[in-house]
Parts: C-alpha cells; sequence; structure tokens
C-alpha cells in the first residue's frame, strides 16, 4: 500500500514539470519565427550587440525597436572543445525529469540555432562579438548549434516577448523597407556625402529655374 501511494505522489509530482514542458513548446509554436537567420534579421535592419550589463546571465537578451533598425543584445560565449562539452552536459542536465527547471540554457542554444544557418551567420555573430571562437573553422561552430537546437525541448518564457518583438520588427514591411534602403545606399560615410552633395544641387536648381521664371522687379 505505501507503495502504491508513493508511486501516486511521485506521479502527480512530475505534473508541473509535464505543463510547464507543454506550455513551453505550444508558446514555441504560436510565436514561430519567419526569419530564417542572422542574415534575414541583418537585412530587416536589426544589429546583433555584446549585452552590457554587469552580471553575465545565460538569458541576458533584449531587443529594442527604433524607426527603422533594431537591436538585439546577445550575451557573450565561448565556443572551444572544452565548453562544448560543457553546454552538452548543462542541457542534459536541464532536460532531466527529475527536476523543474526554467530551461535557460535550452532556450539560449534553441534562440541561437535560430540565429545560425551557417558559416555566414557565425561569422556575422562573431564579428559582433557575441561568439568567441577558438575552435578556428566557422563552419564547425555552425554545425554544432544547428545539432543542439534539434535536441533541445522548449523556450524560456520570460524572452517570448523578445522574440515576439523581434518577429513583429521583422515582418513590419516599412521597417524591412526603410532598412533594406539604408543599407543599399547609405552603408559607408561617402553615401552620406553623395546625397547631401545631389540634395543641394536639386535645391540650387529648384532655385535657379524659380527665379528664372520669377525675376526680381
Amino acid at each position: 500500500m505505501e507503495d502504491l501511494v508513493g508511486s501516486i505522489i511521485q506521479h502527480l509530482l512530475q505534473y508541473p514539470m509535464v505543463l510547464h514542458y507543454l506550455f513551453c513548446c505550444c508558446v514555441c509554436i504560436v510565436y514561430w519565427n519567419s526569419y530564417k537567420n542572422i542574415g534575414d534579421l541583418k537585412e530587416a535592419g536589426i544589429q546583433v550587440k555584446v549585452s552590457q550589463t554587469d552580471e553575465w546571465k545565460w538569458l541576458d537578451i533584449s531587443f529594442i525597436s527604433n524607426l527603422f533598425r533594431g537591436q538585439l543584445m546577445l550575451p557573450q560565449i565561448v565556443i572551444n572543445d572544452l565548453t562544448r562539452s560543457l553546454y552538452h552536459n548543462l542541457i542534459a542536465y536541464e532536460m532531466c525529469p527529475n527536476f523543474l527547471h526554467r530551461f535557460e540554457f535550452c532556450f539560449f542554444f534553441s534562440l541561437m540555432d535560430s540565429f545560425i544557418d551557417d558559416a555566414e551567420d557565425v561569422k556575422e555573430l562573431r564579428e559582433a562579438g557575441v561568439l568567441q571562437n577558438s575552435l578556428g573553422n566557422d563552419e564547425e561552430v555552425a554545425k554544432f548549434f544547428n545539432e543542439l537546437g534539434h535536441v533541445v525541448p522548449s523556450k524560456d518564457l520570460t524572452t517570448i516577448i523578445n522574440m515576439r518583438q523581434i518577429q513583429e520588427h521583422y515582418v513590419n514591411k516599412w521597417k524591412t523597407w526603410l532598412a533594406q534602403l539604408y543599407n543599399t545606399y547609405f552603408n559607408t560615410p561617402w553615401s552620406y556625402i553623395t546625397f547631401f552633395a545631389a540634395v543641394f544641387a536639386l535645391v540650387l536648381a529648384f532655385l535657379q529655374t524659380f527665379y528664372t521664371l520669377n525675376p526680381t522687379k
């Protein structure tokens, strides 16, 4: 009888874990992202930077959307032979059914997998200072994140809002169009000089035409 009662209690105690898992998965489906990688976000005017908070955290993730540009802040992490094993073990620990977790590691690597498709995405994150690649091969880092992304089970609810904000910025046609216009024509200091020179020339041409048609008496 005691064994039966203990089994029932243990079964009931697992319900919060199961419900938490199912709820996280449902939220992930609702807020699934249409962008494919960090390159898509860059084209939409979203710039990636390293989080500048005093205390390092896995979920030190924030997003700010401006007029036509966005700023995605991510914590800095190191990828080498030692940390690869460490990250695998941390994820395995969070997926243990005997403990209730927030799935911080699982969410972080799932999020990184949504940003990384290939070596070009790793290069963008490395140049932004988010990734410190000690493996020497960006393709190997991309493969590492893609493999982890296939096994992690859920996303932490505290940053679902950030993901939704990124998605809303990405699908906003006006912001995307302005960002593409900016990236195409204003990506260098010389483009600004050329633009203002063209505007100045147009103003002079307009004034010349105006005074030609309306001479002062």
